[in-house]
């Protein structure tokens, strides 16, 4: 992939992003669900990494080719412009997203050390802490339940086994507060949260430089909560009740907030918000639920029927792509991988990009030299 192909994978892809993000936001509108509302942002981010692996893998269909009328001399400047503007974002391109994993992996470790340093509950114990609080758990294996003396306030994560991390105070105080709590996290755990995150933060590395992402990635985070707070506070009368423990724990979570795991309390405007959330759901406890306009299904289909129309969607950057062809080349490597199987795929343009930039430059110097011989016979018949 040339300099020039990556600025137009970078424009393309940018906007296909946004369109993405603008087309996820319309649709939330028309859920009713909370739980179908953040499961759609996360299909947004799985649909943001197939356009990013869409323009790596496939052809780039070209409908237009606006370059084919300018002249030889402004046809070479402006691939000489692109070029040094696709090298100079591929180099900020690759910084940014060391930094991006560079932060994600030292979270991770924190969060690995915290971990080693608690201490694990026995089974039965954990079936105790559950039917103790009457925590139902839906799942076939029981969550591995952690105790922390320096974590603040508790968490979850899931990589190979579903894992609660609860501070010891909260061991030690109410156990309406502890039953809030674990229907919280517990929540997170069934609604696979921890995965969604997952591909979350591997949208935010990957296109660490779109504001879109770091807004849908607040909006899903916000949905999340919502989703378990409703959980927990499953009626009127436990919404009040469930406020004061989230309240009281955000007191204690300031000093921890460990972005690689799902924490109990995160920045203080997202508590603001789910603090309203459950005012306006004990005073609407009563009225009638919101009049469901789509489903999680139809959502979905519908979230994927645009990706898959916006990954055939591209501005036409390069001024040197063939106009013999609507599609561009197959990328090497998927040829390649084709070819294994039996599947020849075109990955060479109609004609050499070298020769091409010679032909045009050899027609820029001719077009010069005309113009030199008009100059001169003017002058000559004045």
């Amino acid at each position: 992939m040339t300099a020039t192909q990556w600025l137009e994978v970078v424009i393309s892809y940018s906007l296909q992003v946004l369109a993405v993000v603008a087309a996820c936001k319309l649709i939330e509108g028309a859920i009713a669900k909370t739980s179908d509302r953040c499961a759609i942002w996360s299909h947004c981010f799985l649909c943001i990494l197939f356009l990013g692996g869409a323009a790596l893998v496939l052809p780039r269909l070209h409908l237009l080719q606006p370059w084919s009328q300018l002249e030889p001399h402004t046809l070479m400047t402006f691939s000489a412009a692109q070029d040094l503007i696709g090298r100079l974002l591929l180099a900020i391109w690759c910084i940014g997203m060391s930094v991006s994993v560079i932060g994600w992996l030292v979270r991770g470790h924190r969060l690995r050390q915290t971990l080693n340093k608690c201490e694990l509950m026995p089974p039965h114990k954990v079936e105790q802490l559950l039917g103790g609080t009457d925590v139902g758990i839906a799942a076939p294996q029981l969550p591995v339940v952690l105790i922390s003396d320096q974590a603040s306030g508790p968490f979850c994560r899931q990589l190979h086994r579903p894992t609660i991390v609860l501070p010891r105070f909260l061991l030690e105080g109410s156990g309406n507060d502890l039953r809030h709590v674990l229907l919280h996290e517990l929540e997170h755990l069934t609604t696979k949260h921890p995965l969604q995150l997952f591909w979350q933060h591997l949208v935010q590395v990957v296109c660490w430089f779109h504001p879109a992402v770091w807004n849908a990635a607040s909006r899903a985070s916000l949905l999340r909560e919502f989703t378990c707070d409703e959980a927990a506070a499953n009626s009127g009368a436990n919404s009040a009740a469930y406020l004061r423990t989230l309240l009281q724990i955000v007191e204690r979570c300031e000093r921890n907030r460990n972005t690689s795991a799902i924490s109990f309390g995160r920045t203080p405007s997202e508590i603001v918000l789910r603090a309203r959330r459950l005012v306006d759901l004990a005073a609407n406890s009563q009225s009638q639920p919101r009049h469901r306009f789509i489903g999680r299904r139809t959502a979905t289909c519908l979230l994927m029927g645009l990706t898959v129309a916006l990954s055939l969607i591209w501005i036409p950057i390069d001024p040197l792509a063939s106009p013999r062809s609507i599609w561009s080349p197959w990328p090497h490597w998927t040829a390649r991988a084709a070819h294994c199987f039996g599947y020849n795929l075109r990955d060479y343009e109609q004609y050499d990009r070298r020769s091409q930039l010679f032909e045009i430059a050899r027609e820029a110097k001719q077009g010069s030299a005309k113009s030199a011989q008009r100059r001169l016979s003017d002058l000559s018949y004045e």
